[in-house]
């Protein structure tokens, strides 16, 4: 188990296999909306790395076509002002 948090805590430490925090002592950001960017970074990472351990290649996750990027049956029409 991962935890991830904006500052060092024991009681988080002794409760998962790995604690991942951004500062050393508890700061406050102006914004704690800002912490966002440092748990998605992580979790992205995370994702790149297990599909990489799992074999799966990130940028064709499916090569036999069972998972498309793209809708089918989707018709763009052009732009008319």
């Amino acid at each position: 188990m991962i935890a991830v948090s904006d500052y060092r805590d024991k009681e988080i430490e002794s409760l998962v296999d790995t604690h991942i925090y951004i500062n050393e002592q508890k700061q406050s950001y102006k914004d704690d909306a800002y912490l966002i960017f440092d748990y998605v970074l992580f979790a992205q990472m995370f994702a790149l790395f297990k599909s990489i351990e799992l074999g799966i290649t990130p940028d064709n996750p499916c090569p036999e076509g069972n998972v498309n990027r793209v809708v089918q049956g989707v018709i763009i029409k052009p732009y008319i002002k």
